[in-house]
């Protein structure tokens, strides 16, 4: 959820930049800093969640399908921000991507995986890890 968190609050820096270059580059900079340690934040413990709960004899094929899920609807985010581009100017655009951003810690939070107190290995039948 902070990883989540902290990218969605970096990405806000992406339209809040000024024209001026001065101020802008840094501004973009720390942004891109930032988005990519919440990513990482994110991904590792995304990433390590998998391949324990996952039976190793199905691990590739998990893997595979988080990809596909996660990088196949990409093309379906570059439509969408044409055209929010488009209909709101690239400022507003970029604010209403930033504000969809804000969406994925709202639904881990939300979720069962946000009582995961310790990770279950394959096959455990108890809780899920599930407190």
């Amino acid at each position: 959820i902070s990883g989540l968190t902290l990218f969605a609050v970096s990405a806000l820096l992406i339209p809040l930049a000024p024209h001026d270059r001065a101020v802008a580059v840094p501004m973009l900079a720390v942004a891109g800093f930032l988005m990519s340690a919440g990513g990482q934040l994110c991904s590792i413990n995304v990433i390590t969640t998998r391949q324990t709960i996952a039976p190793p004899e199905l691990l590739g094929r998990i893997n595979a399908s988080f990809r596909f899920m996660a990088l196949g609807t990409s093309p379906f985010g570059s439509v969408l921000g044409g055209v929010l581009g488009t209909t709101l100017g690239a400022r507003d655009g970029l604010f209403a991507a930033v504000a969809g951003m804000f969406l994925a810690p709202l639904i881990v939070a939300l979720s069962p995986a946000r009582r995961l107190r310790h990770l279950p290995g394959p096959g455990d039948e108890q809780t899920g890890g599930l407190a």
